[in-house]
């Protein structure tokens, strides 16, 4: 498989067992439990970067269980405060007009 790097117009040939389509949450989630068995895959994703606004809301008590099974949940719900205090930020500088 030839994977088109967008932001430097670079070529990858590589050969995976499993190409996963999509980088939220199902397709990260889904790479990190194939790399767990030791499975190696793919994930392309059509955007170049991070999305501007977070598509995902909250996670479900069933969700943070499988991740905490995984060994991730404690770095997860780090990020999420990270993520909270920085939007917090944004609209508190936001108010103020700076």
């Amino acid at each position: 498989m030839v994977i088109m790097n967008p932001l430097n117009s670079t070529k990858i040939d590589e050969t995976v067992p499993v190409l996963i389509v999509g980088g939220s949450l199902v397709g990260l989630s889904l790479s990190l439990f194939l790399a767990k068995q030791g499975i190696k895959s793919t994930v392309v994703e059509r955007h170049p970067g991070t999305a501007i606004h977070p598509r995902v809301s909250s996670l479900t008590a069933r969700t943070m269980e499988i991740f905490r099974s995984d060994g991730v949940e404690e770095e997860i719900r780090r990020m999420e405060w990270q993520k909270r205090l920085e939007a917090k930020r944004a609209i508190i500088l936001n108010r103020i007009g700076t």
